[in-house]
């Protein structure tokens, strides 16, 4: 009987878990497409799935990748043409990204800056962007935590 009880208690622990982890996916989703003045955290990008895509808005798809190293986190980014983020900045990362494929604008620097295949856009911790896709692009995205 004492096996049933501890068995239940870990289900229920454990939906506990997910529903905040959920919680914390969509919360930071919704920072990603809709402006808002609080940043996208570490904490909100760990919310998401490892090696999993997750449609995180019209036409854009992102997919936490595993690290080697403790203070990065590295994600897939799948755009479609003209798919976008809204504006936004991270508190406290350091963001670098990495155009595999395709183009992308960035509409928050002046003047506004495109990427190409090869190119990095840096943003450093508090700095808004807006990242767009001219054409599908394929980014490769890294967060430093400082």
């Amino acid at each position: 009987m004492e096996f049933l009880i501890n068995k239940e208690h870990y289900r229920q622990a454990l939906k506990i878990e997910l529903d905040a982890s959920y919680h914390d996916l969509t919360v930071a989703i919704n920072r990603l497409l809709k402006k808002d003045v609080k940043p996208i955290n570490a904490k909100d990008l760990m919310a998401f799935p490892l090696n999993t895509w997750i449609e995180i808005g019209p036409n854009i798809k992102a997919r936490k990748r595993k690290n080697r190293f403790k203070d990065y986190l590295s994600f897939d980014i799948d755009m479609q043409k003209n798919a976008c983020f809204a504006e936004h900045f991270h508190g406290d990362v350091v963001e670098s990204t990495e155009v595999i494929k395709g183009e992308m604008l960035d509409t928050a620097t002046v003047p506004n800056t495109i990427y190409k295949k090869g190119d990095v856009a840096h943003w450093e911790k508090n700095v808004k962007h807006t990242p767009v896709a001219l054409e599908r692009t394929f980014l490769h995205v890294l967060f430093k935590r400082k």
